[in-house]
């Protein structure tokens, strides 16, 4: 599934979203983590919905409107589990908000 201009707005929320929980909750985080500072983190985020997204399709505004616990569910397990090298989700994680199909 290609991955409309609507969706890598709202990806880019979600991106935003993940980014102040983390930064609210352990604001250590971005000093010790693989992926650097908040602004990487963002890019890293977006880039690994877009991605997955065209294989295991996601509602990103229904996911947007589920709430920060949600939200920390789908983006982090998503970014946890995507392989990017096979282009495929590990584990069995399946993301709460994917699209049925």
């Amino acid at each position: 599934m290609k991955t409309s201009m609507e969706s890598v707005e709202a990806i880019k929320e979600l991106a935003r979203v993940v980014t102040t929980t983390i930064e609210g909750i352990d604001p250590s985080f971005f000093d010790r983590n693989q992926y650097g500072d908040a602004a990487t983190f963002r890019q890293t985020v977006v880039l690994c919905l877009m991605d997955a997204n065209d294989v295991v399709p996601v509602d990103f505004d229904r996911l947007l409107e589920s709430g920060d616990a949600n939200i920390m569910h789908d983006v982090m397990g998503i970014m946890n589990n995507w392989n990017i090298y096979k282009k495929e989700m590990e584990n069995c994680f399946h993301p709460r908000c994917a699209v049925t199909q």
